[in-house]
């Protein structure tokens, strides 16, 4: 899956559908591969017409995240108006794991909120061992952050989706 943030300025755009629909038909990329993060903040500007929007995206097949949960506006009925595939933790909670006992209670409950709702959850900016055992004991299959990977230059991030997948390097040579 490629994760793309996608703004709010983005997303009120009258022609997102259609763009991100002939960049799929472009890169030649599934929708369903495609993952879009859009911040809860997103969610309380004209409401109707974003619910518009990502049921429009949902129906390409393209998967929506809400990012830096439990941080802006987030309410339960939110949740429940929109389309979302995945919540993904914030940071500020997932820092104080091992640290914090209300960090952990509130890991807690996004994780049964999400479960219930049948969501996927992340767990953004995992540091460490003990933060990444945590999440992993608490059922988040998944995490982000630089425990796994820093971030990259897009030279780096090219020679490694080149080593990764050499199909796209022999097809860089031959044109």
């Amino acid at each position: 899956t490629i994760s793309v943030n996608l703004s709010g300025k983005q997303l009120q755009r009258e022609d997102i559908i259609d763009r991100i629909s002939a960049i799929l038909e472009l890169t030649g990329l599934p929708p369903s591969f495609l993952k879009l993060e859009i911040t809860e903040s997103i969610l309380m500007e004209d409401r109707e017409d974003i619910i518009d929007k990502m049921t429009k995206l949902k129906e390409l097949g393209v998967q929506l995240a809400l990012d830096d949960f439990g941080t802006g506006y987030s309410s339960l009925s939110m949740l429940r108006a929109f389309p979302i595939d995945t919540l993904k933790i914030d940071r500020a909670f997932i820092s104080r794991l091992g640290q914090e006992e209300s960090a952990m209670a509130i890991v807690e409950a996004i994780l049964g909120l999400a479960k219930t709702m049948r969501m996927n959850v992340v767990g953004e900016g995992v540091e460490n061992q003990t933060q990444e055992d945590i999440i992993r004991g608490l059922g988040c299959q998944v995490g982000q952050g630089f425990f796994y990977d820093p971030s990259l230059t897009s030279t780096d991030f090219n020679a490694r989706l080149a080593e990764r997948f050499p199909e796209i390097r022999d097809q860089k040579k031959a044109a």
